[in-house]
């Protein structure tokens, strides 16, 4: 799982007490600190506000998916412990030998933010793209429907892609059956995260990709990374140095037609193009 440097709570942090689950519709310090442990371990890009939304629940359901749990948008008292110590744990390997104790919350302490009108589109994007991590295995089945067809691993998830970023481009049966001619469908996961988000962009052309997307020389966070080989498209979780973080459907590793959605890690000379569908 890639990971940022975080480098814990401060001292004396809130220690929720809440009833038996952090879920959906909850508000204040503990779901602060929720948020502040996922951006830590990359799953959350949203606001650090204290809702418990939809954006933070896909959030924490990557990463009970990642480390195990049952399935869920919730987190009761194991989970929370263990988001903590996955948070904390990584925050010890990464601290900054200058400040190994700076205050995440401290306003001064952190980066300002950037004056760019579609920064929370870009955010919810990559947030509801990271919440798919574990949710669809697009090559492997997950039992037979009353026909005895096989249904693909988290089809419904996989049709909504379709269904939003290529309305009527594939049959729903090809999408929902473990058959052949699935489309390499990782442009359409991205361009689906963007259009979910409230992207001004429209849907996914035949033989011409995202309509609209513009090259950049300087990718931010939410922009698409191309890849030449299998025609790769991703969304680019951020950039340092040359190093591309991003989140990818249809892969497994190195293998961009792997079928699943996951992030990954690489080097900038491995992309042939940055687009953005950003003015």
């Amino acid at each position: 799982m890639i990971a940022v440097p975080w480098p814990g709570p401060p001292v004396g942090s809130y220690d929720p007490t809440m009833s038996e689950y952090i879920q959906r519709g909850d508000s204040g310090e503990a779901v602060t600190e929720v948020q502040h442990l996922l951006r830590s371990l990359n799953f959350y890009a949203g606001e650090l506000n204290g809702f418990f939304d939809e954006y933070v629940e896909h959030a924490v359901a990557a990463y009970r998916a990642w480390r195990g749990y049952p399935e869920g948008g919730y987190l009761d008292a194991d989970s929370l412990a263990m988001l903590r110590f996955d948070a904390h744990d990584h925050a010890d390997s990464t601290a900054s030998d200058d400040n190994p104790y700076e205050d995440p919350y401290d306003d001064e302490a952190a980066p300002a933010t950037p004056a760019d009108p579609n920064q929370s589109i870009r955010e919810s994007a990559l947030a509801l793209a990271m919440g798919e991590i574990g949710l669809v295995r697009a090559k492997d089945s997950s039992g037979d429907d009353d026909d005895g067809r096989p249904l693909r691993y988290g089809w419904e998830r996989l049709k909504e892609y379709f269904d939003v970023a290529a309305p009527g481009v594939w049959s729903d049966d090809v999408v929902k059956y473990v058959q052949d001619g699935l489309p390499s469908w990782c442009g359409i996961f991205a361009l689906w995260a963007l259009k979910s988000a409230g992207a001004s962009v429209g849907t996914w052309q035949m033989g011409s990709g995202i309509p609209g997307a513009k090259y950049t020389n300087h990718p931010q966070p939410g922009d698409i990374g191309y890849i030449d080989k299998n025609q790769h498209h991703c969304l680019v979780i951020r950039v340092d140095g040359d190093t591309v973080y991003s989140i990818d459907g249809n892969t497994v590793g190195d293998d961009t037609g792997g079928g699943e959605v996951n992030d990954r890690t690489r080097s900038k000379k491995e992309y042939a193009a940055f687009l953005t569908v950003f003015d």
